[in-house]
């Protein structure tokens, strides 16, 4: 999927704010190595986005997006029928 990301840390949280074509959506994580801590990881990136006033998507919410995403004619392309040329003049905004 072509995206354009723009990443920022917003208290110890790392936010990646994603587009793609007319979708765009947020993703939040902290990287941790303990697994016992993970709960608490996602206390704290709960809280980061309530404090700037983002919703975190459901489950069927995410599925749902994710689905109208892969089913977009347009951002489609087959490197097998189409040269690389084609597709980078395609996806200008890319290269």
């Amino acid at each position: 999927m072509d995206t354009k990301t723009f990443v920022f840390e917003f208290k110890d949280v790392e936010f990646a704010l994603v587009k793609s074509g007319g979708f765009s959506y947020f993703e939040a994580e902290i990287l941790e190595d303990k697994e016992s801590h993970v709960k608490e990881c996602l206390e704290k990136i709960k809280n980061a986005c309530k404090e700037m006033g983002i919703e975190i998507f459901q489950d069927k919410e995410f599925t749902d997006l994710i689905n109208k995403m892969n089913q977009r004619k347009d951002r489609k392309f087959n490197m097998r029928e189409q040269t690389f040329e084609e597709i980078r003049e395609r996806f200008k905004e890319y290269f």
